[in-house]
This record gives C-alpha cells, sequence and structure tokens, in this order.
C-alpha cells in the first residue's frame, strides 16, 4: 500500500507545483503533507495490525502553519522521504529495492 502511494508521489508534487494560487495550493498541499506523514508512520511498523497508527497533533499543525508555498512543501516532503527511506530494511528482497527504486525517482 504505502509503495503504491509513493509511486504517485512525484505526480503529486508536479501538479502542486502548477498551482498558482495561494489559498487553492494551501488546500491542495496540506492533505498531501499529512498523506505522507501518515505514510512514513505506516511503512514497516508492526503496531498498523494492533494499534492506532497516527501522526501526531504537533506535527499536523507545524504542517498546516508551514504549506504556504512551494519550497516549503517541497522541504518537507524531502524530509518525509529521507525519513522513510532510513526505514527501508538492508537485506534485500524485490519490495525493498522497489522502494528504493521508488524514493530513487522521487529524487
Amino acid at each position: 500500500m504505502v509503495m503504491d502511494s509513493f509511486s504517485h508521489l512525484s505526480d503529486v508534487i508536479q501538479y502542486l507545483r502548477l498551482i498558482k494560487h495561494p489559498k487553492i495550493f494551501e488546500s491542495c498541499a496540506i492533505p498531501q503533507l499529512m498523506a505522507i506523514a501518515t505514510l512514513v508512520q505506516l511503512y514497516n511498523n508492526p503496531f498498523v495490525f494492533t494499534s492506532v497508527v497516527k501522526i501526531r497533533k504537533g506535527l499536523a499543525c507545524k504542517l498546516m502553519l508551514n504549506c504556504s508555498d512551494i519550497k516549503q512543501v517541497e522541504y518537507y516532503f524531502c524530509l518525509f522521504i529521507n525519513k522513510i527511506e532510513k526505514k527501508i530494511p538492508k537485506y534485500s528482497n524485490v519490495n525493498n529495492k522497489h522502494m528504493q527504486e521508488l524514493i530513487n525517482n522521487i529524487k
């Protein structure tokens, strides 16, 4: 599920770059940032099957307040991409290789 979502990430960034009106940009960027932040929490997390996995309220507020332009949004996308890259297991696996390829394509 996370890999499938990451395959669309470059399209999301490209779409956000095309939005010129600030309020429309924010209304599109906030859900996308929260989605990628949630994906970081979900990836390789065994608690997904036993408890609720959410982003923290403070992070959600921070994302809402700091996404007024594309540079800030790209900063957070890079931050979350780097976090998820660190969570990829080092052992060789088809899924791990595919996830690394997706991240390399986004960068």
